[in-house]
């Protein structure tokens, strides 16, 4: 009889997968050096025998979390250069997290969170207390105003703290690893500097960003991912530029580009709607004021 199999024997709840666990209940998971894994119910274990545990096999890798096809696929995808999956999401967008603790079932917080933002996005993890919410989008997604909503329901029904990172949207193609990677780098960054903001946005980071020295290919890529979309249309950039110079005061900066209001009202609606940001707040006019200076200088 080897070592698991002894101690399913003596601790009778315990189970070789997270997808068996059962709700409501807490793991200590172990792995032997064949890559097994065991899930051992808390209430069944000391503090002694779970340290004694701990000294003899290790924790399991942030593989044994991703249990389904679909988070093998996209974690293999995000983290070993693997292929990108096969979709028919045309676009994507990545809501990074991180967890305080892992003191639940994390099958359960998988099924509370797709259900909450959508039942078929996937929630791929890094390891038991990171990952990242890959969320098709469609008319109906979640705003950054509704992750506020989400996030108090999580964090009151699992008991923790939770920190999100909302990306901006993506098209399904190969270039997809790169926004992940540069979008991760700017939360594990900007985490640390802004340790009371529990959701940010790309908008918001960046002029935290721009002030610890931003690298040269993120700052053309934030360029490129957030005001890329408009940059060939000299008229709204003059008339978004104007706008904020002129303290988002409606009726100056009409004045200032001899337009009708309702025709600087279209322009920002226009420009809202093609970027994703709102300029009319003042994290995303901020930074959309800094990337219009900074792409005429690049």
């Amino acid at each position: 009889m080897d070592m698991f199999a002894k101690l399913r024997h003596k601790y009778p709840g315990a189970i070789s997968g997270r997808s068996e666990t059962v709700r409501g209940t807490e793991y200590l998971w172990i792995q032997d050096d064949s890559g097994q894994i065991l899930g051992i119910p808390s209430k069944q274990i000391t503090k002694e025998e779970a340290g004694l545990l701990l000294t003899l096999f290790t924790v399991p890798t942030e593989a044994n979390f991703n249990l389904s096809h679909s988070q093998r696929l996209w974690h293999a995808y995000l983290h070993d250069e693997a292929c990108l999956p096969v979709t028919s999401w045309q676009m994507i967008r990545f809501i990074h997290l991180h967890l305080s603790n892992d003191d639940f079932s994390l099958s359960d917080f998988e099924e509370a969170i797709t259900s909450l933002v959508s039942d078929d996005s996937i929630l791929v993890w890094t390891d038991s207390m990171r990952g990242v919410l890959i969320q098709h989008l469609s008319e109906d997604s979640l705003g950054t105003s509704e992750l506020f909503q989400l996030l108090d329901t999580l964090e009151s029904d699992f008991y923790v703290r939770l920190r999100l990172f909302s990306g901006t949207s993506h098209y399904v193609e190969n270039s997809l690893r790169q926004h992940f990677d540069y979008e991760r780098e700017i939360f594990e960054t900007c985490a640390g500097k802004l340790p009371s903001a529990k959701i940010l946005d790309l908008p918001r980071a960046f002029p935290y960003m721009l002030s610890m020295g931003i690298p040269e290919n993120i700052k053309v890529w934030y360029i490129n991912v957030l005001i890329g979309r408009v940059l060939d249309d000299d008229e709204l950039i003059s008339t978004v530029k104007t706008y904020i110079e002129c303290g988002s005061n409606a009726s100056h900066a009409a004045k200032q580009l001899y337009i009708h209001r309702n025709s600087l009202q279209y322009r920002i609606d226009k420009f809202t709607e093609r970027t994703g940001l709102d300029i009319r707040s003042f994290d995303h006019a901020l930074t959309a004021y800094l990337l219009i200076l900074i792409s005429s200088a690049v």
